[in-house]
C-alpha cells in the first residue's frame, strides 16, 4: 500500500528531525512535494517516489500524476498545496517550470539518475544536498514498509480442534456438530459458594467446567452445556449453610430442579438424543435426580421422543467421595468434609495461583468451622492430589455413561 510524504509530515516525525532539516536547506524556491510510494513484491530493490505540482493551479488544484516503475503504481496523486522552502547559501527567485520530478534508483545502484533537468537555475551545491536528502528519505521509509502489509488472515476453525463447549460455538456449528455424530449432551452443575479463606467461591464451577470438558472428549461425541454456577447452599433467610458467609449463593430446590429440568429440555429440542445431568456439589443431588426422571416420566407434561433419553450421573460426585475419603485414610491424612484436602487439591490442580491462598491455609475442625467455613486440614492439599481427585471424577462419570447407555440397548 501506498502513502504520501509531504514536507509537513517529514518535519512532523522525530526521527526524522535531522532529515528534515537537510531537506529543506536548499537555496531555491521549488515548490517540492514527493507523493507517491508504493512497492512491489521486490520493495527491497525498487522504490518509486514521485513528485508532482502545478505552479499555474491554485492551492487546492494541482494536477494529479501516476507514475508507473515496473510493476509498481504509485498510490495517490499528487496533492495541491504548495511549500516554500527556504534557507541554505542563497535564495533564488525563480521558481520550477516543470510540472513534475521521478527519481527511481535500486538499492545496489551508486548513482542517482535524476530527471529534473528543467530546473537551469539549480546550483550544483543545491541540487546534490536534495538528490541526496530524497535518496536518504526513501532508504529510511523503505523499513517501514512491512508496516504496511496485509494484515495475516486468521487461521481457519478446524473441526478437529473445535471446543467442545457450545458457549465457543455458534449456532450453526452446533447444528452441524450435532449432525455429525455428537448427539450427546452434558449439562454439568457447580456451585457458588464459601470455601474458606484460603479459595475461591467457584472452586465447584471450575471443577465443573473442566471435568465436564474432558468427560466430554473422552466420549467422544458429546457437547458440554455452560455450567450451572447455583445450587442449594443453605437458607437466604436463616442464613445457615454456606449462607452464614458472604459471597455464597443458594437457590431453592424446587427452582434448581426446575432450571436443570428444563436445559435437559433445551437441549433435547435442537436435536440432543442422550443427555447427561450430573453435579459437583452435594446439595442438588436429589434435585438432579428428580429432573432427570421428570422428563423420563410418561405421565410428565414433556413428551420425550422415543429415541432421546435423559439420565442422572450420581457416580462422579458419590463414587469419587468414597475413593478420596478411603486415599485420605489409608495415608494417614484427616478426614475431609468441606474446603480441605480433596477440594484445595484439585483447585491446586486447575489454577492455584489465581484461586489458593497459600498464606491462609490452615486446618479447622468441625468446631470451628462455622467461623472458618473449613472442615478438614487444606495444608494436606497438592496439585498432584488434585489431579488424580479430578482423574476420578471423570473416569466414574465416563464408565457410568457407558454402563447407561448399554443398558438402553
Amino acid at each position: 500500500m501506498g502513502t504520501v510524504m509531504t514536507p509537513a509530515t517529514i518535519r512532523a516525525g522525530n526521527s526524522m528531525a535531522p532529515l528534515s532539516r537537510l531537506a529543506w536547506r536548499t537555496q531555491d524556491r521549488c515548490a517540492a512535494f514527493v507523493t507517491g510510494i508504493t512497492t512491489t513484491a521486490r520493495w527491497r530493490r525498487n522504490l518509486v517516489l514521485a513528485t508532482a505540482t502545478d505552479p499555474s493551479a491554485d492551492s487546492m488544484g494541482s494536477r494529479d500524476r501516476t507514475f508507473k516503475t515496473g510493476r509498481a503504481d504509485a498510490s495517490r496523486a499528487a496533492l495541491g498545496t504548495r511549500e516554500k522552502v527556504q534557507g541554505g547559501v542563497g535564495m533564488s527567485q525563480r521558481r520550477c517550470d516543470r510540472l513534475s520530478k521521478v527519481i527511481m534508483f535500486k538499492e545496489d545502484d551508486k548513482n542517482l539518475n535524476d530527471r529534473h533537468r528543467c530546473c537551469r537555475h539549480r546550483r550544483s551545491v543545491g541540487g546534490s544536498v536534495m538528490k541526496r536528502v530524497l535518496l536518504s528519505a526513501a532508504v529510511a521509509l523503505s523499513f517501514y514498509v512491512p508496516a504496511f502489509a496485509a494484515t495475516p488472515a486468521a487461521p481457519e476453525h478446524s473441526s478437529s480442534t473445535q471446543s467442545v463447549y457450545i458457549e465457543d460455538l455458534t449456532w450453526p456449528e452446533v447444528k452441524a456438530a450435532i449432525a455429525a455424530g455428537k448427539t450427546t449432551a452434558i449439562i454439568y452443575a457447580g456451585s457458588t459458594e464459601q470455601n474458606g479463606p484460603h479459595m475461591a467461591l467457584g472452586k465447584h464451577n471450575f471443577v465443573a467446567h473442566y471435568a465436564a470438558g474432558e468427560i466430554a472428549k473422552r466420549l467422544g461425541n458429546a457437547l458440554v452445556y455452560p455450567t450451572m454456577p447455583f445450587a442449594p447452599t443453605g437458607s437466604r433467610e436463616r442464613r445457615t449453610g454456606h449462607m452464614r458467609f458472604a459471597g455464597s449463593v443458594s437457590i431453592d430446590t424446587e427452582t434448581f430442579q426446575a432450571v436443570m429440568r428444563q436445559v435437559a429440555q433445551s437441549a433435547l429440542a435442537v436435536g440432543f438424543k442422550n443427555v447427561f445431568l450430573m453435579g459437583d456439589h452435594g446439595g442438588g443431588q436429589d434435585a438432579l435426580r428428580a429432573a432427570a426422571e421428570d422428563l423420563v416420566n410418561p405421565n410428565s407434561n414433556y413428551e420425550l421422543d422415543e429415541t432421546a433419553h435423559v439420565y442422572y450421573v450420581p457416580d462422579l460426585y458419590y463414587k469419587e467421595k468414597e475413593q478420596m475419603k478411603a486415599y485420605l485414610v489409608e495415608h494417614g491424612i484427616p478426614p475431609d468434609a468441606h474446603a480441605a484436602t480433596d477440594d484445595t487439591s484439585e483447585v491446586m490442580f486447575l489454577d492455584e495461583k489465581k484461586w489458593i491462598r497459600r498464606d491462609k491455609l490452615a486446618p479447622s475442625t468441625a468446631k470451628e468451622e462455622p467461623t472458618t467455613g473449613v472442615e478438614g486440614d487444606p495444608t494436606k492439599a497438592t496439585p498432584e492430589l488434585g489431579k488424580m481427585f479430578i482423574g476420578w471424577k471423570i473416569d466414574d462419570a465416563v464408565n457410568q455413561i457407558h454402563e447407561l447407555l448399554a443398558h438402553k440397548k
